[in-house]
Formats: C-alpha cells, sequence, structure tokens
C-alpha cells in the first residue's frame, strides 16, 4: 500500500511539473476527436449515420477555431482508428484539452447534450504498477499513462459542467446539471482535461440533421474552447 502511493505521489510530481508546460505560455492545442469511423459506424439510426455527423461537427469546430488556436485531429476522414492511436495523436501534439464528439440513441427523446468525464473514485481501481522496457541492455521502469486522466479531471469537470450549462439553454432541457462520470479508457489515457460529448440523441423525431444545428452546435462548443483557453474573440468584439 505505502509502494503505491510513492508511486502515486511520484507521478503527480511529475504532471506537475509537465502541466507547466502543458498550461504555460506555449502554444494552445486542442485536440478534437471525430467519434468512430470507417467500419465502426457508431449507431446507426433514422438514416443518421453516427461517425458522419461526429466527423462533421469536428471539422466546423476545427476551422472555426484554427485561427486561434492549433487543432489537431484523430481522424480526417472516413477511416478506422483505434483507441490506442486516438489516445497517440492525442499525447504526442502535446494537447491542452480533448474533445470527442459523439452521439446517443437514447430511449427518452427527452435526452440530449450528455457529457462524460471520468469518476473520479475508480482511481482506487487503477493500476499504480511500474512498467518495464528492455532498452539495449538496460532495463527502464516507467509509469504508466493510465492514469493521466485523473491529474487532470478538476479542469475536466470543470469545462464540462460549463459546456453541460450551455447545452441544456440550447435545447431548453435542465436533463443533468453535472456530466456523467466513467471510467473511459480513451479519457484515463491523455495526459490532458477530456470529456466525452453526446451532442444530440439520434432516436428522437426532434433530432435535426440541418446547417444550422450543426453550426450552431459548434459554435456552443467553440465558445466554451475559447473562455477555457481564456482567447479573446475577435469575430465577436
Amino acid at each position: 500500500m505505502i509502494r503505491k502511493f510513492l508511486i502515486f505521489l511520484s507521478i503527480v510530481v511529475f504532471f506537475t511539473f509537465s502541466s507547466s508546460l502543458i498550461f504555460g505560455e506555449g502554444e494552445n492545442v486542442l485536440v478534437l476527436d471525430a467519434g468512430h469511423g470507417g467500419s465502426d459506424t457508431g449507431i446507426v439510426k433514422n438514416n443518421f449515420v453516427e461517425k458522419n455527423i461526429d466527423l462533421r461537427i469536428v471539422k466546423i469546430i476545427g476551422k472555426k477555431l484554427k485561427d486561434k488556436v492549433k487543432v489537431v485531429y484523430t481522424r480526417t476522414g472516413d477511416v478506422d482508428v483505434s483507441l490506442e492511436n486516438r489516445v497517440i495523436t492525442a499525447n504526442n501534439s502535446m494537447g491542452n484539452l480533448f474533445i470527442s464528439i459523439h452521439c446517443g440513441a437514447y430511449l427518452s427523446a427527452e435526452n440530449f447534450g450528455l457529457i462524460y468525464i471520468l469518476n473520479g473514485n475508480d482511481i482506487q481501481n487503477t493500476s499504480y504498477g511500474l512498467l518495464e522496457q528492455k532498452i539495449g541492455d538496460k532495463t527502464v521502469k516507467f509509469f504508466p499513462f493510465n492514469i493521466a486522466g485523473y491529474y487532470f479531471l478538476p479542469k475536466s469537470r470543470e469545462f464540462g459542467t460549463s459546456l453541460l450549462k450551455s447545452l441544456n439553454n440550447f435545447y431548453g432541457k435542465n436533463f443533468l446539471e453535472n456530466p456523467i462520470q466513467l471510467k473511459l479508457r480513451i479519457l484515463e489515457n491523455i495526459a490532458m482535461p477530456g470529456i466525452v460529448i453526446e451532442v444530440g440523441n439520434l432516436n428522437s423525431k426532434n433530432f435535426s440533421d440541418t446547417d444550422d444545428w450543426y453550426n450552431t452546435i459548434s459554435s456552443i462548443i467553440c465558445d466554451k474552447i475559447i473562455e477555457f483557453f481564456n482567447i479573446s474573440d475577435k469575430n465577436n468584439e
């Protein structure tokens, strides 16, 4: 137990120093993850295909913010991308914020705009053991990244809660006041604040697949991203 605590403490110290780089005066990096892709269609409901909706929203957000932040995509086309490759792309970018776009198909037509973050209680069930790798004739021990997301959980929760309020206002519903907390592998492994958004309910007859809907949803998300990075929105000045 003491050994696990010391390992955890070491990880916290590591991310404390690394986060000074991530949240320092360097370039603001936004990682956009369009869910599914390729052979993984996601939800298919009422002639809507989730993977296409996810990618379309991601591209609109990226286009709106390309002059304000550096935008990194985990996919830009209809291709298969593994969970591992999404995480690698995100972490290699030294990103400051990770947003994964999805859609839901909830039984209740009233459910829209769900946001997911990690559950802080799950950290107790996360392995803190050191990993080993042979480099030449030496064996190097290093910390796993499957704890990284928990370190940034407070910022993830703050961003997710703020965005959820805006989505509730847009949909005219107050289905949830706080993001749903789950043990999501992709959020566990990213070394930055991150959320998963289910932007719409494909099981609802009220779902709108119009240009206005895409532009409005992307603008709501962009406004919160600009707020997160504390960037002045010159287009609205």
